[in-house]
């Protein structure tokens, strides 16, 4: 409880300490007094903007970066990696079978081929009549 108290009067010490740092600043920025004047605020503002948006645009490619290079790109390769471990060893086990269903397929095809090709050419012909 003693350290909470005296944390709590050391930091209200330290805030009203730097507050009046602030109050002593010679330029203080001031409203602009006439059209003009905020006319040509605006238009600085608006001169330097692209510049702006240009360094915090590459602040935040520079984060978006660590933040891939650190978390998301482990992750993804990790998964990767799993991924292809897991269908290589199922494709290794199952290459014998694949094999003799392709044969299969094959003399299925060969035999239907024929058969598929005269149906057609009958009714190509009836189509004629």
């Amino acid at each position: 409880m003693k350290k909470v108290i005296s944390s709590t009067i050391l930091i209200t010490l330290l805030t009203i300490s730097l507050g009046n740092f602030v109050l002593a600043q010679k330029n203080i920025p001031q409203a602009p007094e006439s059209f003009e004047e905020a006319e040509s605020l605006g238009r600085k503002f608006i001169e330097n903007m692209p510049q702006i948006i240009k360094e915090g645009f590459k602040d935040l490619m520079g984060w978006i970066k660590k933040i891939w290079a650190s978390y998301v790109f482990p992750g993804l390769k990790w998964v990767w990696h799993k991924l292809v471990s897991f269908l290589d060893i199922n494709v290794e086990e199952r290459k014998p079978a694949i094999k003799e269903e392709f044969k299969k397929e094959r003399e299925e095809i060969k035999q239907e081929i024929p058969r598929v090709g005269k149906s057609l050419w009958k009714r190509f012909k009836e189509l004629i009549k």
